[in-house]
């Protein structure tokens, strides 16, 4: 089923003009004639270009115009099809801490862009924990004051959602913002951590694309094509089927569910807040409470944003071809409930996503789920916690080429998912980085379980990435469990031998 026709957001100069053709519901597209230069919407000043590869510069003018892009030295030329896009390539181009402009020209038409860098590009996106803003983490306040980078760019990717994809991208701050203490606080910290440790190691710009919603669900972040593509990830879109097919005016008014939505969430929020109030009130009285719960709305309504592609189609979709080094990837919280099928939707998006980027080999680096919860007391618990989901994050890596995992589950918190520490998370993305593109060998993985052999009465498990390997100030290793039919599973006694 295809959801709509695509196409890339734009930077309008002047008026267009517009046909808009609505099929029946989950059918709908649209048709654009395009009659003044416009180009792509994550074009702006301060931006970041993307070293060592073609940058794709792209947009829309009147229909067969020749469209002119210049910058730094060259000047490429591109034609508008019978719609009106045209997409123009520079070629690959060096570091440039210098600030240049980018103008774009068509007819008597044009378009500049001032203070663009040429340097290392990444999207850093996901939910809650990559959203989760400097002015928020570990020593906030001095990471704030002390973020004074003229090379570091940042864009942040308004939280939209669309049932098709868009041609408008939304950003905070109109566009690419110069890293400043007045500019990071609300940015994601793993995104700034990650991108300010490449930075100094390289010593070259840094554009960092911030992408992220928290409590979302991966499927809400791939295209819906695709998820109907797969045998198993297919099984989670026939309940969204029926209700946008049980609302007649669907998609139409795809904006007026997202907004009901929005307002019976406030509304659920406030009335649950005052509940919790006289809930305290009650108990520190010593009156007995039993007032239910409010219920919250549906997760599967329409106009939510657990709606399959809907983030995908306003938050990514218009994002491409933006030329890009890589991605780094923070979400799965959300999907804890169903990590069974996370093996097949973490490799899905990935594909996706390179799909629409034209680059089968864009590296994509995933942040492994920090612990959250009280240490475990027996070797087997009903709840496993983020366990399943961690373990389909790795096998992910272990299958998907070009792929990396940096470990957190040592960073959680007993009683919050969104613990501080986005440091240490930032720099164990930026390890591969360094170590696989960027040639600073490094270390740049936890310990990989290789095999396994029994000697008498004891197990030699093997790993890679383990040159060095202690515990933690020499303590006993501890998550260690062996199972037998006359004790069931019990604690191991463990040791690191070799080096």
């Amino acid at each position: 089923m295809k959801m709509g026709s695509f196409f890339q957001g734009m930077i309008k100069v002047n008026k267009i003009r517009k046909i808009k053709i609505c099929a029946a519901a989950m059918g709908i597209f649209s048709v654009e004639c395009f009659a003044e230069l416009r180009v792509a919407d994550i074009f702006t000043d301060h931006m970041v270009l993307q070293a060592g590869k073609p940058v794709a510069v792209w947009g829309t003018a009147e229909p067969d115009q020749q469209v002119t892009v210049s910058f730094a030295g060259q000047k490429i030329m591109a034609s508008a099809d019978q719609n009106g896009r045209w997409t123009a390539h520079l070629s690959a181009m060096e570091y440039n801490k210098s600030p240049n402009i980018l103008t774009v020209k068509a007819g008597s038409e044009s378009c500049s862009f001032s203070d663009v860098l040429v340097g290392e590009v990444w999207l850093c996106s996901g939910q809650s924990n990559m959203g989760f803003s400097v002015g928020r983490a570990l020593n906030a306040q001095e990471e704030v004051r002390i973020a004074k980078y003229l090379n570091i760019r940042l864009l942040r990717v308004e939280q939209k959602l669309s049932c098709v994809p868009l041609s408008v991208l939304n950003t905070y701050r109109k566009g690419w913002q110069i890293c400043s203490p007045e500019t990071i606080s609300s940015f994601s910290a793993v995104g700034y951590f990650f991108g300010r440790e490449l930075h100094e190691q390289l010593d070259v710009p840094i554009g960092l694309i911030e992408s992220a919603w928290g409590g979302t669900r991966i499927e809400a972040w791939t295209d819906w094509d695709e998820t109907s593509a797969d045998l198993y990830c297919s099984y989670l879109l026939p309940p969204w089927k029926v209700l946008m097919g049980n609302a007649e005016d669907y998609p139409q008014n795809f904006q007026e569910y997202v907004d009901e939505f929005d307002r019976a969430t406030r509304e659920a929020d406030a009335t649950k807040k005052e509940w919790e109030e006289r809930k305290q009130k009650a108990i520190s009285s010593g009156v007995q409470f039993s007032d239910p719960l409010p219920k919250m709305p549906p997760i599967r309504s329409l106009g939510s944003k657990e709606t399959p592609a809907a983030i995908y189609n306003a938050m990514i979709v218009p994002l491409a071809p933006y030329t890009l080094r890589g991605v780094i990837w923070y979400q799965g919280e959300s999907n804890n409930s169903r990590a069974w099928i996370y093996r097949r939707q973490l490799p899905l998006l990935i594909s996706n996503w390179r799909r629409i980027w034209n680059e089968p080999d864009l590296p994509f680096y995933i942040v492994q789920l920090g612990n959250l919860g009280a240490k475990q007391k027996d070797p087997i618990e009903e709840s496993a916690g983020f366990a399943d989901l961690r373990d389909e994050q790795l096998y992910t890596v272990r299958t998907v080429p070009h792929t990396a995992l940096a470990v957190a589950v040592d960073l959680g918190l007993v009683d919050n998912v969104h613990f501080p520490n986005k440091q240490d998370v930032g720099l164990r993305l930026a390890l591969p980085a360094l170590n696989r593109l960027y040639g600073k060998p490094c270390e740049d993985s936890g310990p990989m379980y290789e095999s396994m052999k029994q000697d008498g009465s004891e197990l030699w498990l093997n790993f890679s990435h383990a040159d060095g390997l202690h515990a933690l100030n020499n303590n006993e290793l501890k998550g260690f469990a062996l199972y037998s039919e006359t004790t069931g599973w019990v604690w191991a006694n463990a040791r690191i031998d070799g080096d």
